[in-house]
């Protein structure tokens, strides 16, 4: 399957699951700065992706989640809520910073857009 994210740390860490690894299932924590919008070519990044890195030291998987979070949705879903506010969406919609309910509308429009209206599956998150 993927890198799944499992468990969102107070620090803003990421606990994953990476089910179809190389070698065997493993799981692990990914640090806050190393998730981010998927980068495309020419610069930029995605605000429709996000680019989550398997933490394992040597595995160098790299899982690319869509915003309506495909077959995790609720926490890939939470994922992209928690990465644009913390450093905004890289649509320019929403700034660093902004309250939860601004950011999580912003995100379930986006994730609605992409999949459909009643996609969204996060729920309410504060």
């Amino acid at each position: 399957m993927s890198i799944l994210p499992i468990r969102f740390l107070p620090n803003g860490d990421v606990d994953v699951e990476h089910d179809d690894a190389p070698g065997g299932a493993h799981s692990g924590t990914v640090a806050v700065a190393q998730i981010a919008f998927a980068a495309v070519s020419g610069g930029g990044h995605d605000h429709r992706f996000i680019a989550l890195p398997c933490p394992v030291a040597g595995c160098g998987s790299v899982s690319l989640h869509p915003i309506g979070g495909g077959a995790a949705a609720g926490q890939v879903q939470e994922l992209f809520v928690r990465l644009a506010a913390r450093v905004g969406c890289a649509c320019g919609q929403v700034t660093a910073g902004k309250p939860i309910p601004i950011v999580q509308a912003h995100i379930k429009l986006e994730a609605e857009r992409m999949d459909g209206i009643g996609r969204w599956s996060a729920g309410t998150l504060r």
